[in-house]
């Protein structure tokens, strides 16, 4: 998981026709509050619109085609909405309360490029807050007043808050919100994704130590820059497990 960097233009499907959805759903609501709260009505989230090929296309380039949580690079994935479009969890094993955060359910700032198992299978509808009570849960609350558990990688740099030793994340400091993001989503498909973290990882320490073991034998050069070229890739926000390479040649390979 490494910090996203998506582009400021909004595509024009959203910024056209998702935003005048996102205008009829709050006057929906307006009109039907008591109705969409206990679930009497229910919002029609159009996925023709935030799906849109323009908007995944979008997100696909930004992250490099890489999953935001897990870093696979995915063919076909998903448009993930941060904060929940249709309904939310606190807790996993907590009913779906509803409405979710329909009036951000065509915002640009909220969605992000995800493969299919950390969508459906581990992040879900799961967005927990530090303080619940603070949740906002119309388009008339102040949602700057929630403090979310997991780690926005649009907003934030998961490097502040998430760190690898060997194929394994661990929260920095043991940090809150680091946790809860390696555990309830990152770590989902654990034996999977150790399984391909652990083989990216001893690929690259062969190269790391190769480089360090016989960078002044003048007949290994071009071995060597060769080398360096493969772990320079590693690094890079359009490699699979960026974050975890980069922890290990900082860390210099010694876990």
């Amino acid at each position: 998981m490494i910090r996203i960097n998506k582009p400021a233009q909004v595509p024009e499907k959203l910024a056209i026709d998702g935003k005048a959805e996102t205008e009829k759903n709050k006057q929906l609501y307006e009109q039907f509050e008591e109705e969409y709260k206990c679930g009497q009505r229910e919002f029609e989230i159009k996925a023709s619109i935030y799906g849109h090929k323009t908007v995944k296309d979008a997100l696909k380039k930004a992250q490099y085609h890489k999953c935001c949580f897990c870093e696979i690079k995915v063919k076909s994935g998903d448009v993930e909405h941060f904060r929940p479009k249709s309904g939310y969890q606190q807790n996993e094993k907590d009913n779906l309360s509803k409405p979710g955060y329909y009036w951000l359910a065509y915002e640009w700032d909220n969605m992000l490029y995800c493969c299919p198992d950390c969508n459906r299978s581990y992040k879900r509808n799961l967005f927990p807050l530090i303080d619940d009570s603070k949740r906002a849960k119309s388009h008339s609350d102040n949602i700057d007043q929630e403090e979310p558990l997991f780690i926005h990688p649009g907003k934030e740099n998961p490097e502040d808050f998430i760190e690898y030793k060997r194929e394994e994340p661990r929260a920095i400091n043991n940090d809150q919100r680091g946790k809860a993001t390696i555990e309830q989503i990152i770590n989902g498909n654990k034996e999977l994704l150790d399984e391909l973290r652990l083989t990216k990882y001893n690929l690259c320490k062969s190269l790391y130590l190769l480089i360090k073991r016989f960078k002044k034998i003048d007949e290994l050069k071009a071995l060597i820059k060769d080398a360096k070229q493969e772990l320079e890739k590693a690094v890079k926000d359009s490699a699979e497990y960026a974050l975890m390479m980069r922890c290990a040649i900082k860390d210099k390979f010694r876990y």
